[in-house]
């Protein structure tokens, strides 16, 4: 009976947060004002989806599986974040929150995490294992930076989020002159995690970051923390040199459909470049490791010069 109830039960509570987030921000009450009525309702929905669904998780308990809540968080919330950024309403401050928002959803699902699911997918691969649901909208989420880019990993993956709102403490930042670097490495360490899933090791499993996220004290628990530690001085660590899912997500993000673009408002002041923690902010810099920190179109003094949209019409 559970298992009927919770759906309607996450559904009533999606809508009833829905109207309340929209009435918040059309009134602006909490420093976030949006008077367009489609990008205040897809930010509400944002909001909301995550939410509800950590209630209604919370609510049943063990009866019903996280993992179930965290692919609706996660196909939903991609495409909700995209137009949102289209809409040109994201700002830093509503970045910052939703990061909060899905580092939550992750300690409450307790779901698969990436970057530990890579060999799951090469069990697939390979045959060992039966393909389902969870794979099939992993290869989705896989397919979507083409078109929107690191949407996810910006706004949707806890352990990016974590890492966010660990680079947000105030104080001395580590800066790679050479990014380039970072994806060399994590390259080697995304072929060693596959070959490695060939033999039925789990690499990424010694990065302790489900011991975080499931409260579990053992030795990998302290790895886990002294990587955020590390995101506190160093922009992403675990997205820019370990997850091997940033190389997948890497790939397509080079050449996605939608993201940020100069326009000809730019005056060249230089002011986004020197924003990004990824310096990948540059006109002709490749938007591969682009995480939509926000911190680019914040910094813009001239609005409408930077812009998350598609390539211009001839």
């Amino acid at each position: 009976m559970i298992h009927v109830i919770a759906p309607l039960a996450e559904a009533v509570l999606f809508l009833l947060l829905v109207g309340i987030f929209f009435a918040i921000i059309r009134t602006g009450i909490v420093g976030v004002r949006i008077e367009k009525t489609l990008p205040a309702l897809a930010l509400s929905s944002l909001f909301a989806l995550g939410i509800s669904l950590v209630m209604t998780s919370l609510l049943t308990g063990a009866a019903i599986a996280g993992t179930t809540w965290a692919l609706c968080y996660m196909c939903g919330g991609i495409l909700l974040a995209a137009y949102v950024w289209y809409a040109r309403v994201m700002t830093r401050p509503i970045v910052l929150a939703l990061a909060g928002l899905s580092t939550l959803t992750d300690f409450v699902f307790l779901a698969p995490i990436m970057p530990l699911e890579l060999g799951g997918l090469v069990n697939v691969v390979t045959g060992v294992s039966a393909i389902s649901i969870g794979i099939l909208v992993l290869c989705a989420v896989l397919g979507l930076p083409l078109i929107i880019g690191r949407t996810f990993c910006g706004q949707l993956c806890p352990v990016g989020s974590l890492q966010e709102l660990a680079y947000a403490v105030p104080g001395t930042k580590w800066v790679m002159r050479r990014p380039v670097l970072f994806s060399r490495i994590r390259l080697v360490i995304f072929i060693g995690t596959i070959v490695a899933a060939l033999y039925f090791i789990d690499l990424m499993a010694f990065t302790g970051l489900y011991d975080l996220f499931s409260l579990t004290v053992s030795a990998l628990l302290f790895v886990a923390a002294g990587i955020i530690l590390v995101s506190v001085f160093l922009y992403r660590p675990v997205c820019r040199i370990i997850c091997p899912f940033g190389v997948l997500f890497s790939l397509p993000a080079k050449f996605s459909w939608f993201r940020f673009r100069r326009t000809a408002a730019c005056i060249n002041c230089r002011k986004c470049e020197k924003a990004c923690p990824a310096k990948v902010a540059g006109r002709s810099d490749s938007k591969g490791e682009c995480y939509l920190c926000g911190r680019c179109t914040d910094t813009c003094p001239v609005e409408g010069a930077l812009q998350y949209t598609g390539p211009e019409k001839p």
